[in-house]
């Protein structure tokens, strides 16, 4: 099935929205002067004592949802699984950090952000799998 210009558009802003989110934690992993001023000392804090496990979680959420993204515009099907996947890790990236109180360092906006992203990656792995049904994707 040919895809719609929907389509098009969804895919472009879903490569975008997580581009996004790739180019940040690169950012802040390889410790980005600009990147770091925007953090308190306590958020520093929490990340400087996260688990090695949980920056790989963090790694894998993000790096996978781009490449679902990339698979999407690819028209492949493996987005949509590949999409599951980084929202997964996500999820337990944000189960993780509930439990630790970090939502209580980053106060509401930085809550608002975690559910802004978490439903724009939830919205993109519904929509792959979709196009998957509909037969856009190969």
């Amino acid at each position: 099935m040919r895809p719609s210009v929907l389509f098009w558009v969804i895919g472009v802003l879903g490569l975008l929205f997580n581009l996004s989110g790739f180019v940040q934690m690169a950012l802040f992993f390889s410790g980005h002067e600009a990147m770091l001023a925007n953090f308190t000392a306590d958020q520093l804090a929490y990340f400087d004592a996260l688990p090695g496990w949980r920056r790989v979680v963090w790694v894998l959420g993000v790096s996978t949802a781009l490449l679902a993204s990339l698979l999407m515009l690819f028209r492949r099907s493996a987005a949509a699984p590949i999409m599951f996947f980084g929202l997964t890790m996500l999820l337990t990236g944000i189960f993780h950090d509930s439990a630790l109180g970090w939502f209580d360092i980053i106060g509401p906006e930085g809550a608002i952000t975690y559910v802004v992203v978490a439903s724009g990656v939830s919205f993109l792995w519904l929509y792959a799998r979709r196009q998957n049904q509909k037969g856009v994707l190969r």
